[in-house]
C-alpha cells in the first residue's frame, strides 16, 4: 500500500509539524525514515495536475490527497484544475462538488480516496502564509508590533521591491523576526507554539487530513 502527499513546494514540512504538533500518527506504510517518500513536492502549480494523474496511475497507491494555493486566480480554477486531472486517469468521475470551508474527501470510482485542501481555507484567495498568520493569537503583541511596521515602510518607502502578492510573506518574516528565536522556521513555531495548533482552522486542516489518508495510532 501506498499513499501521496501533493504539495506545490515546502508546504509539506510545515503542514507535516502541524500534524505531529497535533499528535497525529504517520501514515500507515510509512515511517519517520520514509515519510519523504509520502510527501511529494510537485515543484510549482503547473505541475500540480501531472503529479496528481501519476499517483493515481499508480497501481499500489490507496490515498491521495493534494494542496494547493488558491493565490489570486480563486478556488474555481483551482477545482477545475483537480477535477480535470483526476478525469484524465479516472474517467467515471463527475465532480470534486461545492466550495466545502472542510475541505473536500471523495472515493473515486477506482476505489482509491482523493482528497483537496486549498490553502489558505477552501473559501478565500491566498496562500499557506494566509492560513499561518490566521493561526496567531489575536493578542499577541509581537504581531501588531510586525503589522504596524510593515504597513509604516509600505507607506514611507517607494524602493520596497515584493509585489502586493507577497505582502503575507513579508508580515509573517517580520513577526518571526521579533521571537525569542529571531528568524524561526514556521515548523519551530508551530513546535514552540508560537503559531497554534489548536486554532479551529489548523484543526479543520487536521480533520481533512485524517479523512483523506489512512493513519497510524495517534502519537498521543
Amino acid at each position: 500500500m501506498a499513499q501521496q502527499f501533493i504539495v506545490e513546494g515546502k508546504d509539506g514540512y510545515v503542514l507535516s509539524a502541524l500534524c505531529e504538533k497535533s499528535g497525529l500518527g504517520l501514515p500507515e506504510g510509512y515511517n519517520k525514515r520514509s515519510y519523504k517518500n509520502f510527501v511529494v513536492k510537485a515543484g510549482g502549480i503547473s505541475n500540480i495536475a501531472e503529479a496528481i494523474r501519476t499517483a493515481l496511475q499508480g497501481s499500489d497507491v490507496t490515498n491521495v490527497g493534494v494542496v494547493v494555493d488558491a493565490n489570486d486566480v480563486g478556488l474555481g480554477r483551482r477545482i477545475d484544475s483537480v477535477t480535470n486531472a483526476i478525469r484524465a486517469v479516472v474517467p467515471g468521475f463527475t465532480t470534486l462538488g461545492v466550495v466545502s470551508p472542510q475541505g473536500w474527501t471523495v472515493e473515486l470510482p477506482n476505489g482509491k480516496t482523493f482528497g483537496l485542501w486549498i490553502m489558505p481555507d477552501n473559501e478565500s484567495n491566498g496562500y499557506l502564509e494566509h492560513f499561518l498568520v490566521k493561526l496567531i493569537s489575536e493578542d499577541d503583541s509581537n504581531y501588531e508590533r510586525a503589522k504596524q511596521f510593515l504597513a509604516q515602510t509600505l507607506g514611507d518607502s517607494d524602493e520596497v521591491n515584493f509585489p502586493e502578492i507577497r505582502k503575507q510573506k513579508a508580515l509573517l518574516a517580520l513577526f518571526f523576526a521579533l521571537q525569542d528565536e529571531p528568524g524561526m522556521s514556521a515548523q519551530t513555531a508551530i513546535a514552540k507554539g508560537v503559531l497554534k495548533h489548536g486554532h479551529p482552522l489548523a484543526q479543520k486542516y487536521i480533520a481533512w487530513f485524517r479523512s483523506t489518508f489512512k493513519l497510524k495510532a495517534d502519537q498521543g
